[in-house]
C-alpha cells in the first residue's frame, strides 16, 4: 500500500466519523428543547414551563447546577404533558345548569 492510499483511507475514516458525529448532534438538537424552545413550541410562557418542571408535572433534565439550572425537555415528554393538559382542569367552566347556583352561592342571590 502506498503512502497516498494510506492517507486516502485515513481521510475516508475521518469523514465517516465526522458524518456520524454530525448525525448524533442533529438528533440531540431535535430531541431536546430548552425552556425557551419548549415555550415557543407550545405557545406558553417560559414561566409556565418552569412552573410545570418545578411542580414535577413536566419531566426535564437539569444539565446545569442547583443554583443555576439549565433544563432540557424531551420532545416526547413535552407532547405527553401537553396531551394531559387537554380537556381543561381546575379552570374549566362549570356546566350551564350549575352556573346559576354557583353564582348565588358565592355572590348571594340576584336582586332581580
Amino acid at each position: 500500500m502506498s503512502d497516498w492510499q494510506a492517507i486516502a483511507e485515513a481521510v475516508a475514516r475521518i469523514d465517516r466519523g465526522v458524518a456520524k458525529l454530525l448525525e448524533v448532534q442533529e438528533r440531540a438538537v431535535t430531541e431536546w428543547l430548552s425552556v425557551a424552545q419548549a415555550a415557543q413550541v407550545t405557545g406558553l410562557s417560559a414561566t409556565t414551563i418552569r412552573r410545570a418542571i418545578g411542580g414535577r408535572d413536566l419531566a426535564a433534565s437539569n444539565m446545569g447546577s442547583d443554583q443555576r439550572p439549565l433544563w432540557r425537555i424531551g420532545r416526547q415528554e413535552l407532547a405527553e404533558w401537553m396531551s394531559k393538559q387537554k380537556g381543561g382542569g381546575t379552570n374549566a367552566v362549570p356546566p350551564k345548569g350549575e352556573l346559576g347556583s354557583l353564582i348565588e352561592r358565592y355572590f348571594g342571590p340576584s336582586g332581580d
